[in-house]
């Protein structure tokens, strides 16, 4: 019975294959020495442009964020830290906050200093003078960022 079913199959397929399926104007196949022209490309439904994200809008210059888990630097971080050497450069003192949630991470001071460092070590190898930078840290807040804040006070 499985043979014969297989056997039926085989020679529907074939057989479709041989003279073709019907096309879309309701002829049976190719011809021989003719080619189909294509079919005409779908008009594609106009855009719709998404809201601008506000974060990108109001993101403070001075805080550079890291992943959850991490506390390496990013090109985007580096990049933001980059414009900030030119005011760190002319400030009294530079204060690095790093922030990580000890709620998520276990050992959230040494993770939210490591951040803090990374941020000092960016701003040393552009320039500015190790000796006016200071570290800090929070972990009382759900946050995964250091935070540069400025002294122009003589």
């Amino acid at each position: 019975m499985r043979i014969g079913l297989f056997v039926l199959v085989a020679l529907f397929v074939t057989g479709c294959a041989q003279f073709g399926a019907t096309g879309t104007d309701g002829t049976a196949g190719q011809q021989p020495g003719k080619v189909d022209k294509p079919a005409p490309a779908a008009t594609p439904a106009p855009a719709v442009s998404a809201p601008a994200a506000t974060a990108t809008v109001n993101e403070d210059p001075r805080r550079i964020d890291f992943g959850l888990m991490t506390v390496a630097l990013d090109e985007a971080a580096k990049t933001k830290i980059a414009a900030l050497v030119v005011q760190a450069k002319a400030a009294k003192n530079v204060s690095v906050r790093g922030y990580c949630d000890r709620t998520k991470i276990g050992n959230a001071k040494d993770a939210a200093l490591a951040r803090a460092k990374a941020v000092r070590d960016e701003l040393v190898r552009a320039g500015v003078p190790a000796k006016k930078i200071h570290l800090h840290f929070t972990t009382d807040k759900p946050d995964s960022s250091a935070v540069v804040s400025f002294d122009t006070n003589d």
